[in-house]
C-alpha cells in the first residue's frame, strides 16, 4: 500500500518503510524504526547554537537556543556542548530532510 500524505503524523503509526521525497526527488528512505536510529534530535544553548548550525540538519534558532537533527554517526561532534537528545519522530526527520534538500534554501544563499 502506497501512501502519500501531507500531514505525516497521520500515516507514522500505519506503516513500516518510509520515502521522503524533495522535488520530486527520493532524498531519504528507509524502515521508519532505522530512520529514528539514524537521526537524533538535538535540543542546544543559544550561546552554541553558530557551531551546532554546521553539525545539525534541519537546523532552528529562537530566542531560546537551537533544535535540528544529528546523524547517529556524527553524535562525537557533539561532545563538549550543553545538548539534550531525542528520538525524533518521523515528522520531524521529513522536515529536516527535506529543509536540507530544499532548492528554495540554495536559491538564497
Amino acid at each position: 500500500v502506497f501512501f502519500s500524505a501531507h500531514i505525516v503524523s497521520d500515516v507514522e503509526n500505519v506503516t513500516d518503510y518510509a520515502m521522503i521525497m524533495e522535488h520530486g526527488r527520493i532524498v531519504e528512505q528507509g524502515f521508519v524504526e532505522d530512520l529514528k536510529e539514524k537521526y537524533i534530535l538535538v535540543k542546544g544553548e543559544k550561546e552554541d547554537a553558530d557551531k551546532l548550525q554546521s553539525i545539525l540538519i534541519g537546523f532552528q534558532k529562537n530566542s531560546y537556543g537551537c533544535e535540528g537533527l544529528c546523524l547517529s554517526e556524527k553524535l562525537d561532534q557533539l561532545t563538549g556542548f550543553d545538548v539534550l537528545t531525542e528520538t525524533p519522530n518521523l515528522s520531524q526527520i521529513c522536515v529536516a530532510v527535506m529543509k536540507q534538500y530544499s532548492k528554495l534554501k540554495k536559491s538564497q544563499k
